[in-house]
């Protein structure tokens, strides 16, 4: 039986809600005031008060002088500080990193993306990232926190650890770079990031209709992200989202995971890859060659070119496999796939097809299934850029903490 006692929400996290609720409208409409922020919420205006008064004093937000109000009344208008708090993230994948600078909206300030060496271990990967990082955190001294952001679980690419434990090698890195960067480092994977960006964005749609959100990130590695009610599934161990690891088919190809057919066999990067070099002798003439990477191959999609288009549409018919498995288990009613993909009409509806062929209408319809219409450039990357809100986000829920050390080292 659950206790009664369990079920309430103590003052403390409705502090955190109402917070957090202040900040999201701040976000979405630039300039507010106390005033309209009251209205909006339905909070006392003393409540409201309080709060941005605790945002300012923490410097994530800033009055901006008087604006008008209701009755053509002049207030004092309320923004977001982005000119003092900044928040550092990289991103890592096995064949390169990048790291940035981000604004308290997750706008990118500033990014860089470098190729691995080649060889390199993953000690000198790491000192590489932190100096990247450590480059940032000198020139920009007013830092919410910074964040890391692996492609799938790929933790291993940054530890030297000698171990198959997964949490060992996230508590090694989370320790490291809490050192070497002196500030509160998050380490989340592509997936949920990229989850928690589009939950954010259809905040600032009002789609307040949806209540579960799924993201499939389609890269070097095939990752699931849940938002349920605006909270992340995470698993027993917070390392829930690996479906590249689901079988499709127990006769396909072995995975080195040691199960056979593996999603990861057939729509990641790497099995794009070797779809090419499969169909390279019926298309000799292609623009693909041996060596052309995953977003040469996307662009010869784009330019029509006959083995991308035979290849994307074999991809997509795959993808709508994944997605059926997904609306199956989870009902969404939002269904969001990205990264290395193509982000047109085109292939958005050669997938949709492959799920209205695998599942009943009644449920394939209830499913709004989105490509991420970002700009295919690092400074656009959904999964830095919700990273950077979800920083935010953590730290303004330990305000109270954060408030109590000032306090003390005063």
């Amino acid at each position: 039986m659950v206790e009664r006692g369990k079920l309430g929400k103590n003052s403390e996290i409705i502090q955190q809600q109402n917070r957090l609720l202040a900040l999201q409208l701040i976000r979405e409409k630039g300039v507010t005031s106390r005033i309209e922020l009251a209205s909006l919420t339905g909070l006392k205006q003393a409540t409201i008060t309080n709060i941005i008064n605790e945002l300012i004093e923490m410097d994530f937000v800033r009055e901006t002088g008087l604006i008008e109000g209701k009755r053509g009344r002049r207030v004092k208008g309320i923004t977001l500080n982005n000119e003092k708090m900044q928040i550092m993230v990289a991103r890592i994948t096995t064949h390169y990193f990048a790291a940035g600078l981000y604004d308290l909206n997750g706008e990118c300030i500033q990014v860089e993306k470098v190729v691995w060496k080649e060889n390199a271990r993953p000690l000198q990967k790491l000192e590489e990232v932190c100096g990247h990082l450590l480059k940032i955190s000198v020139e920009n001294k007013k830092l919410v926190g910074a964040g890391i952001v692996f492609q799938g679980n790929e933790y291993t690419i940054l530890s030297p650890l000698r171990t198959d434990i997964m949490e060992e090698h996230i508590e090694f890195l989370q320790e490291y770079f809490n050192q070497k960067l002196s500030t509160e480092v998050f380490i989340e994977s592509m997936s949920n990031m990229s989850a928690y960006f589009a939950w954010n964005r259809l905040k600032r749609e009002n789609r307040k209709n949806v209540s579960i959100l799924v993201c499939l990130n389609i890269s070097y590695s095939v990752d699931c992200a849940v938002i349920s009610q605006g909270s992340l599934l995470r698993g027993a161990d917070g390392m829930a989202g690996n479906y590249g690891h689901v079988s499709i088919d127990m006769n396909g190809p072995e995975c080195e995971c040691g199960n056979r057919g593996c999603i990861n066999k057939y729509i990641s990067v790497d099995a794009v890859k070797n779809c090419c070099g499969r169909l390279k002798a019926k298309y000799p003439d292609s623009v693909i060659g041996q060596d052309s990477d995953i977003r040469e191959i996307i662009r010869a999609y784009y330019e029509e070119d006959a083995l991308a288009m035979e290849l994307y549409a074999d991809i997509a018919e795959k993808t709508g496999v994944v997605l059926t498995n997904l609306i199956n288990q989870f009902e969404p009613e939002e269904l969001i796939i990205g990264d290395e993909i193509p982000n047109d009409e085109r292939f958005l509806n050669w997938v949709k097809e492959s799920v209205s062929r695998r599942t009943k209408e009644k449920y394939s319809t209830k499913t709004d299934i989105r490509i991420f219409q970002e700009e295919r450039k690092t400074e656009r990357d959904v999964g830095m850029r919700g990273m950077s809100l979800y920083i935010v986000d953590e730290m303004l829920k330990r305000l109270d903490l954060i408030s109590k050390e000032r306090e003390k080292a005063r």
